[in-house]
């Protein structure tokens, strides 16, 4: 973090609260420890503070992978931040397995009160179908000419999951069991 920034853009206080976010980043000698008083809402405050601040020096993205796996206190903040940043130079992805995320009511509840702020754009990513495998394969294998079989086979092991095609193709390659011929 820019410090001199981040002092001029925001309170001590609330820097001083939102310390815990930055557990590994390089702290200022000037910040104390939190304080033991506050409360959770001061806390997401300090958070939405921390975040505005960072988006006015230059836009901010905020990934957040696997969020069907939330605990109660991340999913308050998620609401909390929804309504909080509205209209900010901040974009917020929420990445999540449907299944999952449906499975535990809470998640769920949270995402449909997120989706009813209207701030979001969901989109439904599928797996690919086999002939999507077998461009993915070769375009990423860099392959002059197509694999037919091996991509049946991997599209049957993965069911064209990207992230898993990936991890199959790179266990694979760790294991020697893929490399480059004359084949």
């Amino acid at each position: 973090l820019r410090w001199q920034q981040m002092y001029t853009l925001l309170d001590a206080h609330w820097l001083n609260l939102a310390q815990p976010l930055l557990t590994n980043t390089e702290r200022s000698p000037r910040l104390t420890d939190y304080e033991s008083r506050a409360n959770e809402q001061d806390y997401l405050e300090s958070l939405a503070r921390l975040l505005l601040a960072l988006g006015t020096l230059r836009p901010l993205l905020l990934i957040l992978d696997d969020v069907q796996w939330a605990d109660q206190a991340s999913l308050e903040a998620l609401l909390f931040l929804g309504h909080r940043l509205r209209q900010q130079p901040l974009l917020v992805v929420l990445a999540f397995r449907s299944v999952e995320a449906r499975a535990d009511t809470a998640v769920w509840q949270t995402l449909d009160a997120l989706d009813a702020t209207g701030l979001r754009l969901r989109l439904h990513l599928e797996p690919l179908a086999l002939e999507e495998t077998a461009e993915f394969i070769s375009q990423g294998l860099g392959l002059r000419q197509s694999a037919p079989l091996f991509s049946q086979r991997l599209y049957a092991e993965t069911q064209g999951v990207p992230l898993l095609l990936l991890e199959s193709l790179r266990l694979l390659h760790d294991e020697g069991l893929l490399y480059r011929d004359e084949q």
